[in-house]
């Protein structure tokens, strides 16, 4: 009886659920889109992608040399992760998932890629005597295109808001238990710029008068003060580009959680290169963090058979790599232009970062690994907007979303250190209320506007109805530019449609 009670204990023990098993579960969620692709691809490209995804895995898997007493090894709680997945659903929902309310406009194109992806993988379309191919970071949609290409259209929509509703409610899980819980979650999503007091700084430095009058009916975002050169708060992110900001918290979570030596440079390599398909942009910071990590103690790193695992299996994802870069010369990039957008850029810094002054001011509070993390993201913050890649400046939009997250975790761990004075607490909330407006105004546009019904228009339909004559670089290439090692083109071509009205 004794001997059963002991051998039980241990059995007991190996069936809790620790906070790892979330690493490991959104790991395979941003994985499995990858292991779908493969399936469009020829033999040789498809077994380099599957094996990079599986050995990619198995490696997230592995503990590795990472601490065996941290936040990942607590036991999962399953009442703050459930609440967590429930409110990362109602704010895609608030949003524009599912249309219940009034989506951003840019989810007409993504409606239109899921559309198109629902009925079949690859997608070309004939657009005159060319047939373009589908070319894009696709990530966020195979998976819901999976459950369409069976269910129906509304069935993949049901999927897509599923799929990233676990994803942001692990995230933000996450993010709680390596914070100071809910209250550190909160802050983070209520994070922004100053964005109404950076409209009128900005227009006075360029010297262009009173500002413009502003028409809530006719606006797109308020957080977009600065078209050139935004940097999106949280809401504003998962409203618009949830399949950029999706990837983007992930990284910095797993940046995070190597300052408390719970993620190595292999577990963060593998997992940029995963992340890539989802968003080849947002992935630069956490790229750059992981050769920080390298470069820290290079001596050990690069004598690591780990890390030269996670190399060759970053190899392994090539073959997507190369789908995403072809013909990626049409795409607008290059240094940015000294004109009258980068004129304002230094008000911009010291606007935008009053943040960075008040994190700076009290450093002593912040442990020396997530003040050195912040740093380098602070810099990739600054530097950023002075190169260009995609038609709306996407590398600033895009790479900033991170560093971002990173500078909202390091604020709300300052705002909640009881070392921290009552002045310094009062600083504090006043720059968090002063981004507010950027919520309230999105908030505003999502809930006060009619909702429009699910479009099965295509991409080029969707682009000709939007205004545009040309097809759009950024999601599509002339298939002929495809190399043909790579995967076949061949397929049903869509005619672009010369008069539609794809919504009311």
């Amino acid at each position: 009886m004794t001997q059963a009670l002991v051998l039980a204990k241990p059995l007991e023990a190996s069936f809790v659920l620790r906070n790892r098993s979330v690493v490991i579960f959104v790991s395979f969620v941003l994985l499995l889109p990858s292991l779908l692709f493969a399936a469009a691809l020829r033999p040789l490209p498809a077994f380099l992608v599957i094996s990079g995804c599986v050995g990619a895995l198995g490696l997230i898997a592995q503990r590795g040399p990472c601490s065996t007493d941290g936040p990942l090894d607590a036991k999962v709680d399953v009442k703050r992760l459930a609440l967590s997945i429930a409110l990362a659903g109602a704010m895609l929902v608030l949003g524009g998932a599912m249309h219940v309310f009034h989506p951003p406009p840019d989810w007409r194109i993504r409606d239109a890629v899921l559309a198109d992806l629902s009925q079949g993988f690859p997608v070309v379309y004939g657009v005159g005597s060319t047939d373009y191919l589908l070319r894009a970071p696709l990530a966020m949609y195979m998976i819901p295109a999976a459950f369409g290409r069976v269910f129906g259209l509304y069935a993949a929509h049901v999927a897509l808001w599923a799929q990233n509703g676990l994803l942001l409610g692990a995230i933000l899980y996450l993010l709680g238990t390596l914070g100071r819980g809910w209250r550190h979650v909160l802050v983070m999503l209520l994070f922004g710029s100053v964005a109404l007091l950076g409209t009128m700084l900005l227009l006075a430095a360029m010297g262009q008068g009173e500002p413009p009058a502003f028409d809530p009916a006719t606006a797109s975002a308020f957080d977009a003060w600065r078209p050139y050169m935004k940097p999106w708060g949280a809401f504003h992110q998962f409203a618009w580009v949830p399949n950029h900001a999706l990837p983007a918290w992930w990284l910095a979570t797993l940046m995070l959680l190597s300052t408390r030596s719970q993620c190595d440079a292999g577990t963060l390599a593998v997992s940029i290169a995963g992340c890539a398909f989802w968003s080849p942009l947002a992935v630069v910071p956490a790229a750059i963090w992981a050769i920080c990590i390298v470069l820290a103690d290079w001596r050990r790193q690069l004598a690591s058979p780990r890390l030269w695992l996670a190399a060759l299996i970053g190899l392994c994802f090539l073959p997507i790599a190369v789908y995403m870069v072809t013909a990626a010369a049409t795409i607008s990039h290059g240094v940015a232009p000294v004109n009258g957008e980068a004129a304002g850029f230094p008000p911009l810094v010291a606007l935008v970062f009053l943040h960075a002054a008040f994190i700076l001011a009290h450093r002593a509070l912040v442990p020396k690994r997530l003040l050195l993390l912040y740093l380098v993201n602070l810099l990739a913050l600054i530097v950023l907007p002075y190169f260009q890649f995609g038609p709306n400046h996407d590398l600033m939009t895009r790479g900033s979303i991170a560093p971002v997250v990173v500078t909202s975790f390091t604020f709300a761990w300052i705002l909640f250190d009881a070392n921290l004075s009552r002045r310094g607490f009062m600083l504090g909330c006043a720059l968090l209320a002063a981004g507010s407006p950027a919520i309230i105004f999105e908030l505003m546009l999502t809930t006060s506007r009619p909702a429009y019904a699910l479009s099965d228009c295509s991409l080029m339909e969707a682009g000709y109805a939007a205004g545009d004559r040309e097809p759009p670089s950024n999601y599509v290439v002339d298939s002929a530019n495809v190399p043909a090692w790579l995967m076949k083109t061949e397929g049903s071509a869509r005619k672009l449609a010369k008069e539609r009205s794809c919504w009311p």
